[in-house]
């Protein structure tokens, strides 16, 4: 049982009891109480260095303010943005591939790319490799057009990271950019010929 890691039965059996652990009604709760305790106690180490100032006190990696909305307040907007359709339709929506990576990353150390908002990102060529978070498998290669089912996705991402601030979805390979208040994300693509 201990001789391979293909596959290792151990880590099989910790991800059944895992995935069991997670059903309802208690997982939700199990969650919910997780996330409870993480915010307080991120709230109480934000107090401390409040009320120590100029101490070798450190400050707390990522927003000044917790988000305060529960696990609940969230699941309402993925229903409202229905995310398990639009999670399904961006790694099912048929890719269509302009060149080939390698073409593609020659692009991108040459400079030839554009920083492109994701309103204008249909029909667009990627320039590098863009993988969100969860679930972490990448969604397109360098080389590969954006469609709008992608491109659906990621504006549901933007709003995202607006509305819960410090519960970001992370996208590997787009960048955020806060400006007026407002956190829009950009991918580098591939520059398009003007005629």
């Amino acid at each position: 049982m201990h001789t391979s890691t293909s596959p290792q039965y151990a880590i099989i059996a910790s991800c059944d009891v895992a995935a069991a652990m997670m059903e309802r009604p208690g997982g939700t709760a199990l969650v919910e109480e997780s996330l409870t305790e993480a915010l307080e106690f991120r709230r109480a180490m934000i107090r401390i260095g409040e009320e120590t100032p100029g101490t070798w006190w450190f400050s707390v990696w990522g927003p000044d303010t917790p988000a305060r909305q529960g696990l609940g307040d969230r699941h309402d907007f993925y229903r409202a943005h229905d995310l398990a359709r639009l999670t399904t339709d961006m790694y099912t929506s048929e890719l269509v591939p302009e060149m080939l990576p390698a073409d593609a990353w020659a692009q991108l150390t040459r400079g030839h790319v554009d920083r492109v908002p994701v309103d204008e990102l249909k029909d667009r060529t990627t320039a590098v490799l863009l993988t969100p978070y969860p679930p972490g498998i990448p969604l397109l290669i360098p080389g590969e057009r954006f469609n709008q089912a992608i491109v659906s996705y990621l504006r549901f991402a933007e709003a995202f990271n607006q509305a819960y601030p410090g519960l970001e979805t992370i996208i590997h390979g787009a960048e955020t950019r806060t400006a007026d208040d407002r956190s829009r994300l950009y991918v580098n693509c591939l520059r398009e010929e003007r005629p």
